[in-house]
């Protein structure tokens, strides 16, 4: 009798499990593909959702506070501080820069490892958000998923969640009928 309250104790377990990550996957991916319409059929450089965004550290200028490979998540504000770490557009590419002096025509920036401010003087218009949060090393995973075979490997996953369940129990079914 315990045996069995375990066993179905542990079969529910499981399959809160399996719920939990079909949830997650979909959501990834449905956030995955926002972003993706965003970008290249909305032409948006940094696309974002409810003002968040994110990026990947590409450099060291910013080093140890973010590491190349970092995931950050941004956040648009309406006023930006002394200190405030910001990610803007500088030419045709973005940079993540802390805020260390604020002047009337802007905000001067400067890389953590860097040992000289940035030339270029930052406006509000430029900043595309603040740091809220960083995932160290999750670029890594984000690239893979963006990637053609992380894609069809996702898609996979979730079709198996879904799938293997529904057919175990036909089978079973099936079995029982015999």
């Amino acid at each position: 009798m315990i045996a069995l309250k375990k066993m179905k104790t542990l079969k529910t377990i499981f399959k809160i499990t399996e719920y939990l990550i079909l949830a997650v996957l979909i959501i990834l991916l449905a956030i995955s593909v926002s972003f993706s319409v965003k970008k290249y059929v909305f032409k948006e450089e940094m696309p974002k959702i409810m003002g968040y965004s994110y990026s990947i550290i590409v450099s060291g200028s910013m080093e140890p506070t973010q590491n190349i490979n970092d995931l950050i998540i941004t956040k648009e504000k309406n006023i930006y501080e002394v200190n405030d770490i910001i990610t803007f557009k500088s030419g045709n590419k973005f940079v993540t820069h802390r805020i260390i002096e604020a002047t009337d025509d802007g905000f001067i920036t400067k890389g953590d490892a860097n040992n000289v401010a940035d030339t270029k003087i930052v406006t509000n218009e430029e900043i595309e958000g603040s740091i809220v949060f960083v995932i160290p090393k999750a670029g890594v995973l984000i690239e893979w998923v963006r990637s053609p075979l992380g894609v069809m490997i996702m898609v996979i996953v979730i079709i198996m969640l879904v799938t293997v369940p529904y057919l175990t129990r036909k089978y079973k079914e099936n079995k029982e009928r015999r």
